[in-house]
């Protein structure tokens, strides 16, 4: 859980569909990742940034195919759009798989497969050096 410190509100809209749950089991890939923090509904990480701490907390709100993703961020110094930036890549929130999803939806087999993970997506942390 985020310290006492004041909280700075962050939301952005990811490209539908989106699941935080799915992306982030698999940006966690081991069992035991001590980064990334999932309990169910909320994701927790330090990011650092200018050799700075920096917590955040990550939320869905919104639908599948209304996503909205809350950001809480207890580091007044922490440049929003900084923060807005690396949740975007580290997520993969700009990523349209549209295409993709219509191509599989055609495909009986491909489909079966892939509705399961659907809101998933092509996700991973590859944040430039220039943040940090």
């Amino acid at each position: 859980m985020l310290t006492s410190r004041p909280v700075t509100k962050l939301f952005l809209k990811p490209k539908p569909p989106f699941r935080l749950n799915l992306t982030v089991w698999v940006l966690r890939r081991i069992e035991k990742n001590y980064i990334d923090h999932w309990d169910g509904e909320t994701y927790r990480r330090a990011l650092v940034l200018q050799d700075r701490a920096v917590e955040i907390e990550v939320t869905q709100e919104g639908s599948f195919n209304a996503p909205v993703v809350a950001i809480s961020v207890r580091n007044e110094e922490a440049d929003p759009e900084t923060i807005k930036d690396i949740v975007t890549t580290m997520l993969g929130l700009s990523v349209d798989l549209s295409d993709f999803y219509e191509t599989a939806r055609k495909d009986e087999r491909l489909a079966e497969l892939t509705s399961p993970f659907s809101g998933c997506g092509q996700r991973g942390f590859r944040v430039s050096l220039k943040h940090c």
